[in-house]
């Protein structure tokens, strides 16, 4: 049979900078742990299996920018299915939304 998938991934990692050069690239690797929240689907079946939770861990290299990037990875994980690969590979982009940040002056106060 052929399942096809639709998920959202929510999780934490820490990235870790190996280069970076002057135009304000920057290239490292990560490591992280997802939570993965699938929606399967098989087609010709109106009622398919219900949402799927996968804790999975995920480990690889990006390209960032100012704005934007990019990230390529590896997460082990199965869903069961016939003929699937043990290792997945992600691609992802990144978007980077500047903010200003609030700046304190300390003051002192005479009572």
């Amino acid at each position: 049979y052929r399942e096809h998938r639709r998920g959202w991934t929510l999780g934490l990692g820490k990235n870790f900078l190996l280069y970076a050069d002057q135009q304000g690239l920057s290239y490292g690797t990560f490591l992280a742990l997802n939570g993965f929240l699938s929606f399967p689907r098989y087609r010709g079946i109106a009622d398919g299996p219900g949402p799927n939770y996968t804790i999975m861990p995920e480990a690889g290299i990006y390209l960032r920018g100012n704005l934007a990037g990019l990230k390529a990875s590896l997460s082990p994980y199965q869903f069961g299915t016939l003929h699937e690969p043990w290792l997945k590979w992600n691609l992802g982009l990144i978007f980077r939304i500047p903010y200003k940040q609030a700046r304190y002056e300390e003051k002192e106060i005479f009572y």
